[in-house]
């Protein structure tokens, strides 16, 4: 199954890149969390997370991995891939790890979440809309996300 998915992944970008194709810078942030410190490790994560960036650096982009990340490492590692794209570039960001939906926003979880109460959902998770919107924010290039989270 783990593989019908990477295979579909590189079919999207294949499709979805081919019209940026020409002049185009090709950035990859791939994020593979599995070692985490208050809920339950995953076990695939990380070995899709590097089959992921192994495909896409076939297909001539710059991968940039971020591995076992916490809330800090995590945002800064979106902000700064976020900066190093151009006009005319096409960005994919690719998340394996857990997932959770609170109050009908969706999140990614940092390997060091200890939700507790309310101000902890704000200093652990990242909202994934907040991620779109950093990577699309000048709409000049093309964002590809995808989210592989058990929950």
């Amino acid at each position: 199954m783990r593989r019908i998915f990477i295979s579909l992944i590189v079919a999207v970008v294949l499709v979805g890149v081919a019209p940026y194709a020409q002049g185009a810078s090709r950035l990859a942030l791939i994020v593979g969390n599995s070692d985490y410190q208050y809920v339950s490790k995953l076990e695939n994560t990380l070995n899709d997370a590097k089959e992921v960036s192994s495909q896409l650096r076939k297909l001539g982009f710059q991968v940039v991995e971020a591995i076992n990340f916490n809330a800090a490492q995590l945002r800064k590692a979106v902000d700064h891939f976020s900066d190093r794209l151009r006009p005319g570039d096409i960005a994919l960001f690719y998340y394996a790890g857990h997932g959770v939906a609170i109050n009908g926003v969706n999140f990614v979880v940092p390997v060091d979440t200890q939700l507790v109460d309310q101000s902890s959902i704000d200093k652990y998770l990242y909202p994934i809309i907040e991620i779109i919107d950093v990577l699309s924010d000048d709409q000049k290039h093309q964002a590809l996300v995808f989210l592989d989270a058990p929950g």
